[in-house]
């Protein structure tokens, strides 16, 4: 039913027990703000990446191993939080959403982010903390992001 509202901007499935998400919910094709906190996800279909107005995903709190790939094909993507999952890596391409300005990941059990983070030009706000960075981790972040980005370890 979700589907057949296709001017639906923002959808709210926290804390509802999902374990998974059905491929219709890409016919939401105005969706802009996914909320899917505190639920049982391992994934996020690939289907939902017709969902080219995507903005804001929150997933806390979901079985997610690692970061979503639909993510990649949200390329207006702004705001990412995918804190208290098993994730324990960050691929390269999150790095480089042209509009990420918020990342969240504190709780999730990594070490390390990749060598490349040029490509958070638009970045505002990064979450890390409780993860299982080590001091020259957290040392070369800073440094490559700069001063200006807000940063929680």
């Amino acid at each position: 039913e979700v589907a057949q509202l296709p001017a639906l901007t923002y959808l709210n499935l926290d804390a509802n027990k999902i374990s998974s998400l059905p491929d219709v919910l890409a016919g939401a094709t105005k969706l802009r703000w996914l909320r899917l906190n505190e639920n049982q996800l391992t994934t996020i279909p690939a289907s939902l990446g017709a969902l080219k107005d995507m903005r804001r995903i929150y997933a806390k709190r979901n079985k997610l191993s690692a970061v979503p790939e639909v993510l990649k094909a949200w390329t207006l993507l702004e705001d990412v939080t995918l804190d208290h999952n098993p994730i324990a890596s960050v691929p390269d391409w999150l790095v480089k959403l042209p509009n990420l300005k918020s990342l969240s990941l504190n709780g999730c059990p990594i070490a390390k982010l990749p060598e490349d983070l040029s490509g958070l030009r638009k970045l505002n706000f990064l979450a890390l903390s409780g993860c299982k960075l080590d001091e020259a981790e957290m040392k070369r972040i800073r440094k490559a992001i700069g001063d200006d980005v807000a940063v929680t370890f």
